[in-house]
């Protein structure tokens, strides 16, 4: 909830949508338990944005994403309602998410992502943040999408990392004026690929958490075509 003019609280609206009925009634009522009044609903962002209700003023979309090859569909219906509530925010639930789409679009038109099996608490924290001007992802999905990003990174410091082999990186040319990484991207790299989260990296070489965030940001914008999404970027691992 969030105070009005007159110092009273009022509750926040939200959208909820997905493919199944059964599922959109019970996000619909865990939202409305996290003090959230659903607004609106609907089957698949297409329909969503042809029949939302501007003056309703949502502020917070909650949206099951397809399979991965529906991802870019969805995702230009997400950047469309994103253009007529330039404010809203965006909170994604999918099965998986590929580094390729993450650098492509993702940072720009979504501002959170967790995985189908995420736990309640989790996706309510996450909207806390998310509502507060966060972005949130998962730490495995950030680290993968910065190895994409960044081809100047040394083998041996990606080969003992966890989980890999990363996903193959996307083709792409170099942007032009792209510089070189230096030693402190380095550095905020070779943490994330271990496995550290922002904050865990920020202590380890002794700078601020925004620090690291900001470095991160401009790493995955340098294997983008995207524009700056502006915020932060939060990692869940």
């Amino acid at each position: 909830m969030r105070p009005d003019s007159e110092g009273k609280s009022i509750r926040r609206k939200a959208i909820v949508v997905g493919p199944q009925r059964l599922y959109r009634d019970v996000l619909a009522s865990f939202l409305s338990a996290t003090g959230l009044a659903v607004v609106a609903e609907g089957s698949d962002l297409a329909g969503v944005w042809k029949t939302i209700d501007l003056e309703a003023q949502p502020e917070i979309l909650v949206y099951c994403f397809s399979r991965p090859e529906g991802f870019e569909h969805d995702l230009k219906f997400a950047r469309r309602i994103r253009d007529r509530l330039p404010e809203i925010k965006i909170v994604g639930l999918a099965e998986s998410v590929s580094p390729r789409i993450f650098l492509r679009t993702i940072p720009v038109v979504v501002d959170c992502i967790l995985l189908n099996d995420a736990s309640s608490e989790l996706l309510r924290r996450a909207i806390e943040f998310v509502l507060l001007g966060q972005q949130i992802f998962p730490l495995g999905l950030v680290q993968a999408a910065v190895l994409a990003a960044v081809q100047e990174l040394p083998q041996n410091e990606v080969s003992s990392a966890p989980g890999y082999p990363w996903p193959q990186r996307p083709e792409r040319t170099r942007r032009r004026g792209a510089g070189t990484l230096s030693e402190r991207d380095h550095q905020i790299v070779k943490c994330l690929v271990q496995g550290l989260s922002n904050r865990a990296a920020a202590l380890q070489l002794n700078v601020t958490e925004g620090t690291v965030k900001a470095r991160v940001q401009s790493l995955l914008k340098s294997g983008s075509d995207e524009p700056d999404p502006g915020g932060d970027v939060g990692a869940i691992g």
